[in-house]
């Protein structure tokens, strides 16, 4: 569908069913772009998900969240997610890397930028 002049042609919103809804009811036409925050958000709730089954597997690692939110590969995933969203200069540009990331982000091993260098 066309844009409506005078009207929004992009939303950037969190990733909420019900704002989706209302942006595809409202603003058919407007391209959705989901914030930087909440995203990093959902990374945070996926590592303490991680974090969870951890404890469930092995017990002794309970009380250990602050050391997950201090890891260096968690962070590094983290940190390499915030400047996908500066990187791109258009939507062309920016739409593939989402995919990008993730496929890096899951192979990368534990440990990989502990080798004395900069992290990337």
């Amino acid at each position: 569908m066309a844009p409506v002049p005078g009207t929004a042609a992009r939303v950037c919103m969190d990733m909420s069913a019900s704002y989706q809804a209302g942006v595809c009811e409202h603003l058919p036409w407007a391209a959705i772009t989901f914030d930087e925050f909440h995203v990093i958000q959902l990374v945070n709730k996926a590592v303490d998900e991680v974090r969870r089954q951890e404890v469930k597997r092995a017990p002794e690692r309970r009380r250990t969240r602050y050391i997950w939110l201090q890891d260096k590969h968690a962070w590094r995933i983290q940190k390499t997610l915030r400047e996908l969203f500066h990187s791109a200069q258009s939507a062309a540009q920016a739409e593939p890397l989402p995919d990008k990331w993730y496929s890096w982000a899951r192979r990368l091993p534990p440990g990989a930028d502990q080798g004395g260098g900069q992290d990337a």
